[in-house]
């Protein structure tokens, strides 16, 4: 609007500059050789004014000769462009759709029109990964990978494709050697760290942490949760080489997390080892309170291994009062009073536990007692058949595999600190199993007393095994 305006008024000015003109009198005399032009004002103003227009004319037309290749070259290279970035555009669209076949071509098409580039290059790369071509896929990458501005994006293509093959190893090369060159990326900070504990360097990997921490990929708790973890997995390394070393890993792993069972497991049993009961008491105590565990309990219980049995049940009644209501404090009880023959006292334990808590190992828990306390096989079978249709109890379970044992690392992803101690997923219809002969060798004929599974391959959830109960008519 402005604009508009101070045209109309120069339009104004210059009408009223020619009208007062044409007032003036007068001629203006310009003399030729043999002639003589007496041309008014107005008239020489009209001149000039054609002449300048005349001017700016022949001197665009000379432009235009002069630079007209020049902007037609450049008229075409910006539609060229336009029209690969359309193309761009619309594969990364069609990868996203799953149109691996427009995907293709406008990749070809991009490649056409913008040549060797970052963006052709990744489309090129994501369009072989659509069509699962991972030797084009791959060779795209590694040319991205020697290009100082696609050095990077190329290392993440070659991770993915290494970590979705599961070649972890490679993977955590990859995962290195970007973290070297920019140690600010998530993706590879993380590899690091679960690269640098798969190869047992439990101090570079707690410094791959830092530098997680440092860019706040992780929050405060969660970076002490993996310390903890990475101290843990340390201490357990060392725990029987160097216990002093080990215990101190541990100590600190417990008061980073004190609900870590692996942590105070470690550094109670090397305080108890050593004895210092009244250490091992207070971390397995602590711990209690926040996740009850059996290890805990059976620690606990022999933290003196000069006690005899009568002092472990008492010791083991104070652990109850710790956190009552839980069933793990009260099975360690039930067993340490059986082993002693204090079968009345493995009743009242047992008989602390609530129904809904019975599991197959306390099932079996329940069988014991009934060999020991009268060879009563009746019972026992009773209490197998039970068992059959318990619930499964808890162990170490994580990206669905079963530990007896806690270990730092999933040994299907590689991520740290994920395995849980819970009831692992069991299909309907699936029991845990045990074989037994006879009712009376029911000691020699459960696993599940040792508080999980047996020392054997991982085992995946759902892979329980069946328990057959025969009695000796049957299998005569």
């Amino acid at each position: 609007m402005l604009r508009l305006i101070l045209i109309i008024m120069a339009l104004g000015a210059v009408i009223l500059g020619f009208d007062w003109l044409m007032k003036q009198p007068g001629n203006v005399t310009i003399e030729f050789p043999g002639f003589v032009i007496e041309p008014t004002l107005a008239q020489l103003a009209i001149f000039f004014l054609f002449l300048a227009i005349l001017s700016i004319f022949c001197w665009s037309l000379f432009r235009f000769i002069v630079s007209g290749p020049e902007a037609f070259s450049m008229f075409l290279s910006t539609r060229r462009e336009k029209q690969g970035l359309d193309a761009l555009r619309t594969g990364l669209v069609a990868i996203g759709t799953g149109d691996t076949r427009l995907a293709d071509s406008m990749a070809r098409k991009a490649h056409n029109l913008l040549g060797p580039q970052p963006l052709t290059q990744l489309l090129d790369a994501q369009t072989a990964l659509a069509r699962q071509d991972y030797p084009e896929a791959i060779a795209a990458f590694e040319t991205m990978r020697a290009g100082t501005e696609t050095h990077i994006i190329g290392l993440n293509g070659l991770f993915e494709i290494a970590v979705a093959k599961g070649e972890l190893k490679a993977a955590y090369a990859l995962a290195e050697e970007a973290f070297e060159a920019s140690p600010n990326l998530k993706w590879a900070g993380f590899a690091v760290m679960e690269g640098r504990a798969a190869a047992h360097e439990w101090e570079l990997a707690i410094t791959a942490l830092q530098a997680l921490k440092k860019h706040n990929h992780v929050t405060k708790v969660e970076a002490l949760h993996l310390k903890s973890v990475l101290l843990t997995a340390h201490a357990s390394e060392l725990e029987l080489e160097e216990p002093s070393k080990a215990l101190k890993l541990a100590e600190d792993a417990h008061s980073l997390a004190p609900g870590l069972v692996p942590a105070a497991v470690i550094a109670g049993r090397i305080a108890s080892g050593r004895n210092d009961v009244s250490k091992a008491k207070r971390i397995i105590e602590r711990c209690w309170k926040k996740m009850p565990h059996p290890d805990l309990a059976e620690i606990y219980a022999y933290a003196r291994s000069a006690d005899s049995a009568s002092d472990r049940v008492k010791r083991i009644k104070t652990l109850i009062n710790k956190r009552a209501g839980h069933a793990e404090a009260p099975v360690v009880l039930a067993r340490i009073a059986i082993e002693s023959g204090d079968y009345q006292e493995a009743r009242k334990a047992l008989a602390m536990i609530d129904d809904a808590d019975i599991t197959k190992r306390i099932c079996a828990l329940h069988a014991q007692l009934e060999d020991a306390d009268g060879n009563n096989e009746g019972k026992v079978r009773e209490w197998l058949a039970r068992a059959m249709k318990a619930p499964v109890d808890p162990a170490w379970v994580a990206d669905g595999v079963i530990k007896n044992e806690w270990i730092a690392q999933s040994p299907i992803t590689g991520k740290i600190g994920v395995f849980e101690w819970k009831i692992p997923q069991q299909p309907e219809g699936a029991n845990l199993t045990i074989s037994a002969e006879k009712a009376s060798g029911i000691l020699d004929k459960l696993p599940i007393l040792d508080y999980g599974l047996q020392d054997e391959p991982d085992l995946k959830e759902g892979e329980i095994l069946e328990i057959e109960a025969k009695d000796d008519q049957q299998a005569s």
